[in-house]
């Protein structure tokens, strides 16, 4: 996932055409570190601390995203991904449902409801929100219905489709700019979630900050080179 990760990011480099090609068989890769963390959430020892990593990991990406953009990356190649804000507001919402459900009383309920709409509307304005929130919340609130899962995920994919298609006059253009609105395409993460058996994988120490490292470093890096090239 990493590296089709990497393929998304070097538009750059490559023709348009291309990139579109590698924008549409990425679309699973948010998603599929979104499926990551909502399993994180819910097998984590310390739920608190791990909002609080995500929470800490978007913020400092976003204040460095302010200085490299301003100070070395040309306004061309300006960075302004970061999928950890996008992961902290997801994993924030599932945490306030899992309390909103589990609530005694109608002034808890409200209480975690408020706070989960105040999280919903900051998602709209985060990187892949309007696609990774609903994403998370189906699959969240279906962990154990695997069978509606994939039915509501087909049908919200649909309705991407049926909003993101535009008829451009002829099969080039409209294709190429399908390809860059293809977040449809994110339905392409259900054949590898049949793979997934709920087992932990790698737990070594240098597992758990690999995805931290990495995912600002290979933006960073490709903004730098497009700048000086």
């Amino acid at each position: 996932m990493m590296a089709l990760m990497v393929l998304d990011h070097i538009s750059p480099f490559i023709s348009t055409e291309t990139a579109a090609i590698f924008h549409m068989l990425t679309r699973c890769v948010g998603v599929f570190f979104a499926y990551m963390s909502i399993e994180g959430l819910r097998y984590t020892r310390n739920q608190e601390k791990y909002l609080g990593r995500l929470w800490i990991a978007g913020v400092l990406m976003q204040g460095a995203n302010l200085l490299l953009n301003q100070f070395i990356f040309a306004k061309e190649y300006a960075v302004h991904n970061n999928i950890f804000l996008t992961l902290a507001v997801g994993t924030t919402v599932l945490y306030f449902i899992q309390y909103m459900i589990q609530a005694t009383s109608w002034q808890k309920r409200t209480l975690y409801t408020v706070a989960m709409i105040v999280m919903l509307l900051i998602g709209v304005f985060t990187e892949g929100g309007m696609v990774l929130l609903p994403f998370m919340i189906i699959c969240y609130l279906c962990r154990e219905k695997f069978i509606l899962r994939n039915i509501l995920l087909v049908v919200f994919a649909l309705g991407l489709f049926f909003t993101s298609y535009v008829d451009y006059g002829n099969w080039h253009t409209t294709w190429v700019m399908l390809g860059m609105n293809s977040d449809f395409l994110f339905i392409t993460i259900l054949p590898i979630l049949g793979l997934y058996n709920g087992k932990p994988g790698n737990n070594h120490p240098s597992m758990k900050s690999l995805f931290y490292v990495f995912y600002p470093l290979h933006l960073y890096l490709i903004a730098l080179l497009a700048t000086l090239s």
